[in-house]
């Protein structure tokens, strides 16, 4: 708790100045504290723009003890001030679960989804797109990609092997990667790839932290009565501007 209460005494400004010096020098040399730091300093900044009233009903709530005591409203940054220890203190368990819950990652992981696909090929891909497609549902995805790889190498525009592909890219986090070979799966205009495909796009870019780009997919899906993602992109995009992803930004 040391760290969290030295981030408290620095955004309230009362440690000295040569703690100050060298807890600004910690800053710089930890770019984790760093962002901690700005990440409290934006609960604080949040706090301040509550009204006073606000701010001491907010305590009495919190402190039973305060009720059955008189209370008297003191200067608003001393309110300010205790009101932010609190924050600091449960702000730990909400950065975390932001971090694990509500960043463009774990979003995009959280609505990443395996399919089941009915292949549709020749009979002598059947093999080698099965073996493939059977590494990546053992979590072997080093091993689907070679596989897949092989059917590429004698079939280039096989959709399913190009999907498959993707997908493995994805569940290693080559993001990048995954958005080229989704796009080339759906160059071939396999339809029943189509939006399986639009949608992996949507989540590689937000994983990327690309998410103006995502975003402005992510709204012509949840416009689209039509299409099948629709549910699933609304509830995203209500996720993206959930007020707690402050925290991770």
């Amino acid at each position: 708790m040391e760290r969290v209460e030295r981030i408290g005494r620095y955004i309230n400004d009362q440690l000295s100045d040569d703690e100050k010096s060298r807890f600004e020098k910690e800053m710089a040399a930890d770019e984790s504290l760093a962002i901690e730091v700005k990440r409290y300093g934006k609960l604080y900044d949040g706090l301040a723009s509550l009204e006073r009233s606000e701010i001491k009903n907010t305590l009495l709530k919190l402190d039973p003890e305060l009720r059955r005591s008189k209370f008297r409203l003191r200067p608003l940054r001393r309110y300010l001030a205790i009101a932010a220890s609190v924050l600091l203190i449960l702000g730990v368990g909400l950065f975390w679960y932001a971090n694990q819950s509500l960043s463009n990652k774990a979003l995009a992981a959280t609505y990443f989804e395996s399919p089941v696909t009915t292949q549709r090929t020749t009979e002598q891909h059947v093999g080698l797109l099965q073996r493939g497609i059977q590494h990546y549902e053992n979590d072997a995805y080093e091993e689907a990609l070679v596989s897949l790889e092989q059917v590429m190498q004698e079939e280039d525009d096989h959709a399913a092997a190009l999907y498959y592909q993707a997908l493995a890219h994805f569940k290693l986090q080559a993001y990048s990667k995954s958005r080229q070979v989704a796009q080339d799966a759906n160059l071939v205009n396999d339809n029943r790839f189509k939006y399986r495909v639009e949608w992996l796009r949507i989540l590689t870019l937000l994983a990327e932290e690309n998410e103006s780009d995502a975003k402005g997919m992510l709204e012509d899906v949840s416009n689209n009565v039509e299409h099948p993602y629709q549910d699933r992109a609304q509830r995203l995009v209500a996720k993206i501007a959930s007020p707690l992803r402050i925290l991770v930004r």
